[in-house]
């Protein structure tokens, strides 16, 4: 996939779900924001790590309940790919196409490096 999602947006998320999360009290508040965002990483991050550790122990129970939740989340704030990335991870799980999981998972981690630096370069512009 290129750096153009389904819906044309440059870059690993929608960074206009970014911008409206500044105004959510109605006024411009870069705080709020970033503690979403902040929040969002560290939940990417730590899904990424239950999500190997899921896939290394064969419990494709938690891979498909962790990439779930992972697809929420990247949803929320318009990580679309991540999300969709996500939703693949959990039909493989449930179908136990470990060569599918691990493709997933591949496209998962970089997807993952991709929206860091977004999350970085964004949170310094705000």
């Amino acid at each position: 996939m290129n750096d153009r999602d389904s819906d044309g947006q440059d870059g690993p998320f929608d960074m206009s779900i970014f911008d409206n999360l500044r105004y959510l009290s109605g006024v411009e508040d870069r705080q709020i924001a970033n503690e979403v965002m902040a929040l969002f990483e560290t939940q990417l991050v730590k899904s990424l790590d239950t999500m190997r550790v899921a896939r290394e122990t064969s419990d494709l129970k938690s891979l498909s309940a962790e990439s779930h939740a992972l697809k929420g989340a990247g949803g929320n704030v318009g990580a679309k790919r991540l999300a969709h990335f996500c939703e693949e991870l959990g039909a493989a799980a449930r179908s136990a196409s470990l060569e599918s999981i691990d493709a997933c998972l591949v496209k998962i981690e970089a997807e993952a490096r991709l929206i860091k630096d977004a999350l970085t370069a964004a949170m310094a512009r705000h």
